[in-house]
């Protein structure tokens, strides 16, 4: 498979991509899948994302994966990831982007979200009447819901209290210094020592995976909230959630399906955790992917 380099532009920023196409020598449009990756990661996705795309692209569609800014090889402060804001905004100008494609069919656009990139897309789905269809993968459906259990399970209700407290002072800083505390992330989604210790492992293997983000970003987090909005969902969705996820209870997705109202699907895989691209049950992801594509594109 050949990926070619890409920038865009969003919002001015540079995003940096990869676009692949079918080499099948035909000068036909073909359907065209984005990729979203999740929170501190890249277009990489682990190399989970680089599989998906090997295998869609075998089986004619394009394939656009990026990194949203503030992560990997695209412009902004690297480590700002306001993902309930300019991470929106990054997705729309992705689709923008491939409808400037010769070898993209505008009318079969598909976007797919890993974790915090699940819960964007699923956002986006309703807002953009571009896209055909959508897969949200391991998706947090309301951020600051996610983050309290988080803290409140590991540090208790007091301490969750006090961390709010904390990025309410650092909104306020904000405005007279235009700079936010950096703290590991770890810390920020109240990791415990030995999840440090495998996050900093992940880190030397993919160095694009980032272990420290500030305050602003966590922030962000907080406000990203699609089930808020799901229920307005312009095309099919398909939830895709590991039954063993601890990072992000299945629960979510299954609140994001049962407000949805228009063609929608949820696939829950038995015995996998957060990881869907790259886990053990990475085949029977990968499947669904593909048949719901071939539904729906």
């Amino acid at each position: 498979m050949n990926e070619e380099k890409v920038t865009f532009l969003s919002e001015g920023v540079k995003i940096a991509g990869l676009f692949a196409a079918p080499g099948n020598g035909q000068p036909r449009k073909n359907p065209c899948v984005i990729l979203a990756h999740g929170y501190i990661n890249s277009k990489d996705e682990f190399g989970g994302f680089s599989e998906i795309s090997h295998i869609l692209v075998k089986k004619n569609c394009c394939v656009f994966r990026f990194d949203f800014r503030g992560c990997g090889e695209s412009g902004g402060l690297y480590g700002r990831m306001l993902c309930s804001t300019e991470w929106l905004q990054d997705i729309l100008s992705a689709v923008s982007f491939v409808l400037t494609r010769s070898e993209v069919d505008p009318q079969r656009i598909a976007l797919v979200g890993q974790s915090l990139g699940g819960s964007t897309v699923s956002y986006i789905s309703a807002f953009d009447e571009r896209v055909k269809t959508i897969i949200a993968m391991a998706s947090v459906a309301d951020g600051k819901k996610w983050l309290e259990e988080l803290w409140v399970a590991r540090h208790g209700q007091e301490a969750w209290q006090k961390f709010i407290e904390r990025i309410q002072t650092d909104r306020q800083q904000r405005v007279l210094t235009g700079e936010s505390e950096i703290l590991s992330v770890a810390r920020l989604l109240a990791r415990n020592s030995h999840e440090e210790k495998q996050m900093a492992e992940w880190h030397e293997k993919f160095p694009y995976y980032q272990l420290d983000a500030s305050l602003e970003s966590i922030e962000s987090v907080i406000n990203l909230r699609p089930i808020d909005v799901i229920s307005r969902c312009l095309c099919p969705i398909l939830f895709i959630h590991g039954e063993k996820d601890l990072l992000v209870p299945n629960g979510h997705s299954r609140m994001l399906y049962e407000r949805v109202e228009s063609e929608k699907s949820l696939e829950t895989i038995e015995g996998a955790g957060h990881d869907l691209p790259i886990g053990s049950q990475k085949r029977a992801v990968q499947k669904i992917i593909l048949d719901w594509c071939d539904k729906w594109l």
